[in-house]
């Protein structure tokens, strides 16, 4: 459970940032022109993030879980991997 709620502040720490920055009441460079090319751009950043850290976070749990069952970390003890729910064990 711990591990899901990791995951969900990485994706939501970048976009907090990157929001907090950009909604500041200070002049942009953008600010005068007239087509929502900066808004867009923004919006892809965010999004860019969103799904790298989402890839990162995914590689990294899967790669810690198999770690555990590799060092039998999770044999005999009853405790199970977030990423091993939905599966049948051995």
């Amino acid at each position: 459970m711990l591990s899901k709620v990791t995951v969900i502040g990485t994706l939501l720490v970048p976009m907090n940032l990157v929001t907090g920055l950009f909604g500041m009441n200070v002049k942009v460079p953008w600010q005068d022109g007239s087509t929502l090319g900066a808004f867009f751009g923004i919006i892809g950043f965010i999004a860019c993030l969103v799904i790298l850290f989402s890839v990162l976070a995914n590689w990294w749990l899967t790669r810690k879980t198999r770690q555990a069952e590799a060092e039998g970390v999770f044999k005999g003890s009853g405790a199970r991997s977030i990423l091993s729910f939905g599966k049948k064990e051995s």
